[in-house]
């Protein structure tokens, strides 16, 4: 999720695992990122990045989206 990044470096990009789900994934640091065309409510950022800390893959994302938009 590059926009929980603190060091945006859009020339890069790392491989990791997700902390969500453990999948291995690309997170591309603002470079054609995916999660870049998804609408991300501020809360749920906020409360993704306070959970995780980090990049998670686009197919948690996209779950934790819509979590927060059933409980909001």
């Amino acid at each position: 999720m590059c926009q929980t990044l603190p060091n945006k470096n859009p020339s890069k990009y790392k491989s990791s695992d997700c902390p969500r789900c453990g999948k291995s994934f690309t997170c591309f640091l603002f470079k054609h990122c995916p999660c870049e065309e998804l609408e991300i409510p501020e809360d749920a950022l906020e409360y993704i990045q306070l959970k995780y800390g980090e990049c998670i893959c686009i197919h948690c994302l996209r779950e934790m989206i819509e979590e927060y938009k059933q409980h909001t």
